[in-house]
């Protein structure tokens, strides 16, 4: 099989020649820290690009992809680093698209107190709030991806996945607060639905111009709303399906009415209580299947789930990759595939992003225990 072939066998749930492989396309990206290491460690030599500001990620450059014979490529709407920010201030903080303000971190940029601009807003400031213009924003990422998405889709044989707009759930928590977004889902939920409602219109908008141009030649639409948490669900199924589902199944139903690409979801955490809903709205793959969180077992989730959803991701970020040996890394890459790749409907890669600290090693090994061990018949 080729790498478009081998990933939509594994999503229609049928088996493959092998486990495909995925690297970069999914919230599996690599630190720049981390990727300067591994590059020196492959005798990789180029320069590392910044794709993502938020968490430092690295654009994976096509001979590292190469090298562990990667089955995807990523499809983004806009020049690196992706979705650049407004506003950039000399001590490094900057504003985003939706006016939130991020302070460097650590390795990452997080929200001060401070950078939420509904946080203290009612419910008219909401609509007079500067939103983004969806339509300016889509022909400029049009005008960057068209080309691209159909060259790639013509000249090669990777499945492309398309990294689509706003997620209204986490934005709207940025743009409120954390705090004051949960608190209002109950006390005053007329206000965060709004904020929601706002979010959601743009993103729809935005993909009601670019998916017409784009929809012929992608594979894979992602999404992303983190729902779980380590130790449990954000919120409670009753209050999901309540406020969140309605929102995501309009959001994928237009997906779907443009395109026939499949419907991926980034949801971090323990999400299993809401895995039944979201493939009854037409999410096809759950990522990034975040095994160290309550109710995440590989093996409980292929049985329960592993008709409806293909599960992307699994290999564990947390404690494995950072911290096991080349051997611990190819035992829990033996364990994913023998629990999630039966019947297909199994595409690897780690759990989330690799993150400093993760030695170049263990990367290596996870990607060649992949082949070594994801041939079908699953032993």
């Amino acid at each position: 099989m080729n790498h478009r072939e081998r990933v939509l066998a594994a999503v229609e749930h049928e088996e493959p020649d092998r486990v495909p492989v995925d690297f970069g396309s999914s919230s599996a990206g690599i630190h720049t820290k981390t990727y300067e290491e591994l590059k020196n460690y492959l005798c990789v030599k180029s320069e590392t690009v910044l794709y993502h500001m938020i968490q430092q990620l690295a654009y994976v450059d096509e001979p590292v992809l190469e090298r562990f014979d990667i089955d995807t490529r990523h499809i983004l709407p806009s020049p690196l680093p992706a979705r650049p920010p407004k506003k950039v201030f000399p001590d490094g903080s900057y504003i985003d698209l939706w006016g939130v303000k991020r302070v460097r971190a650590g390795y990452y940029y997080d929200i001060p107190s401070d950078g939420h601009p509904l946080r203290n807003a009612s419910i008219d400031d909401v609509d007079e709030y500067d939103w983004p213009d969806p339509y300016e924003s889509a022909q400029k990422a049009i005008g960057y991806m068209k080309e691209r998405v159909k060259r790639l889709h013509e000249e090669t044989n990777y499945a492309l996945v398309y990294s689509a707009s706003a997620n209204f759930f986490e934005t709207s928590w940025s743009l409120t607060g954390f705090q004051r977004f949960f608190i209002d889902l109950i006390r005053n939920p007329s206000f965060v639905c709004n904020v929601m409602d706002k979010v959601l219109e743009y993103g729809m908008k935005f993909e009601s111009e670019v998916l017409p141009e784009i929809g012929d030649y992608i594979d894979i639409v992602r999404t992303s709303d983190d729902l779980g948490m380590q130790n449990g669900p954000l919120l409670s199924l009753e209050m999901y399906r309540k406020y969140i589902k309605p929102r995501q199944k309009k959001a994928f139903q237009l997906i779907k009415s443009k395109t026939d690409a499949k419907i991926f979801l980034h949801s971090c955490g323990s999400i299993s209580v809401f895995l039944d809903d979201l493939a009854e709205i037409g999410v096809d793959i759950i990522n990034p299947v975040q095994v160290s969180a309550k109710n995440m077992d590989t093996k409980m989730l292929k049985e329960k789930f592993g008709d409806k959803l293909c599960f992307w991701g699994a290999v564990d970020t947390q404690k494995v990759l950072p911290y096991g040996t080349v051997k611990e890394v190819e035992e829990e890459v033996r364990k994913r595939i023998k629990d999630l790749a039966p019947n297909g409907g199994y595409v690897l890669c780690a759990v989330h992003n690799i993150q400093p600290g993760v030695p170049p090693e263990n990367v290596v090994a996870m990607y060649d225990s992949a082949k070594k061990w994801g041939s079908y018949p699953v032993a």
